[in-house]
């Protein structure tokens, strides 16, 4: 699967699959697992999720109102494509990218100390997104536009922005998994 085309469905399955990875990988962690660092420059497990979940809030609170559905007919057979921009976001933000980029201060963590209901409110924002994606037909996806956090004149659609936080989580996931097996 790319991520750069995906249909509204495999955006769901994304959704649901770092929810499992990131239970897997984390709930049976210790708070000091969590929060262990192998250097001063990198970050911990739990630094990598309430990035994702600070970043991960940005992105909802800029998706103007969806109307309250119960769940719309989910299109699996239709690929909403990335434009050029968010191609380019998704290729620095993504899971193969060993570049290191400064977060925008806006993204960065508070604190370095985390207790496991980091956990939990990561978890909760996954599901967030699965009830933005349920709530919206392919159209939607397509013509709902969307402000980004950090440079808000851009706006990208709702499905761009699904595909871009899919593939930051991703990095982030493979960074936090990264962080407790140096330990």
């Amino acid at each position: 699967m790319s991520l750069f085309s995906m249909t509204q469905g495999e955006m769901v399955n994304q959704f649901e699959q770092i929810k499992e990875t990131t239970v897997r990988l984390l709930k049976d962690a210790s708070v000091e697992e969590l929060n262990k660092k192998s250097s001063e420059k990198r970050w911990s497990a739990a630094e990598c999720i309430e990035h994702l979940t600070v970043a991960g809030q940005s992105y909802l609170s800029n998706i103007p109102k969806i109307p309250k559905r119960s769940a719309v007919l989910i299109d699996d057979d239709v690929k909403i494509g990335a434009g050029l921009f968010a191609k380019t976001f998704i290729h620095f933000f993504g899971p193969k990218v060993r570049i290191k980029m400064k977060s925008p201060k806006n993204m960065l963590v508070s604190n370095s100390n985390h207790d496991k209901d980091v956990i939990d409110d990561f978890l909760f924002l996954q599901d967030e997104f699965l009830t933005a994606l349920s709530s919206v037909d392919y159209d939607e996806l397509k013509s709902i536009k969307v402000a980004w956090p950090t440079f808000e004149l851009k706006k990208f659609s709702l499905g761009e922005v699904m595909m871009i936080t899919i593939a930051h989580e991703l990095r982030h996931i493979n960074q936090a998994e990264r962080a407790l097996d140096d330990q």
